[in-house]
């Protein structure tokens, strides 16, 4: 572990860490960096020419690498966003979801229910 800056945390009667704050107190969760003016809060990084993801699992998914959800970068340097379970992926913006692609592929745009395989719903 390296730290640069300064980190805090809650301790527990085990000795672990409750919560952690990089860079300031951890009010918002169990890890929260905090930064400022032009730096990265985390960066993922694969010291050779391998993917480099992020995953997100909990007690329902499992945590083998075919679990959750992956945010990564390949190894040819390709974005790629997987979710692994048989369930759907919502993009939103401004608290509302504008994009749903379903688990068997269909996507829909201002709809999350698409009855085809590109369905696009505006009622304006």
């Amino acid at each position: 572990l390296e730290v640069v800056g300064s980190i805090s945390g809650s301790a527990t009667s085990t000795g672990s860490f409750g919560s952690v704050g990089v860079g300031g107190n951890p009010s918002l969760g169990k890890l929260q960096v905090n930064t400022a003016a032009a730096k990265r809060g985390i960066v993922v990084n694969a010291t050779d020419s391998n993917a480099s993801y992020m995953q997100f699992t909990n007690s329902s998914t499992g945590t083998t690498t075919g679990d959750g959800l992956q945010i990564g970068l390949q190894s040819d340097e390709s974005a790629f966003i997987a979710l692994q379970e048989n369930s759907h992926l919502a993009i939103n913006t401004n608290s509302t979801e504008r994009i749903r692609i379903t688990d068997s592929g269909k996507v829909g745009i201002g709809t999350d229910g698409p009855d085809f395989k590109f369905h696009i719903y505006n009622n304006t």
